[in-house]
């Protein structure tokens, strides 16, 4: 896979990772806060899942179906999950100005 198709990917896991972010912060938060960290848990995503991904490029070089993905992509996922939870923390823990 080459870096742009992991960066979609990437997007992708950071959106759903956004998206989990906010709906365990709505019953916490207000929704504008709960948004915030939100955005934060999408960005953090993607630049974990990317980042996983793109180091593990090597080992999973010689993929010949997706079935041979699926173990680094989980993990790339998995980091991506708590990558966007430990931005959306620090982002909830600071207070409000």
């Amino acid at each position: 896979m080459n870096p742009l198709q992991l960066l979609l990917l990437g997007a992708v896991a950071g959106v759903i990772a956004g998206l989990l972010v906010l709906l365990g912060a709505m019953p916490f938060t207000g929704f504008a806060r709960a948004q915030r960290a939100s955005l934060a848990g999408t960005i953090g995503g993607t630049i974990g899942f990317f980042l996983t991904a793109l180091l593990q490029g090597p080992f999973y070089g010689n993929a010949k179906t997706l079935s041979d993905l699926d173990e680094p992509m989980g993990i790339a996922f998995i980091v991506a999950l708590g990558a966007a939870g430990l931005c959306a923390l620090l982002l909830l823990r600071t207070p409000r100005s």
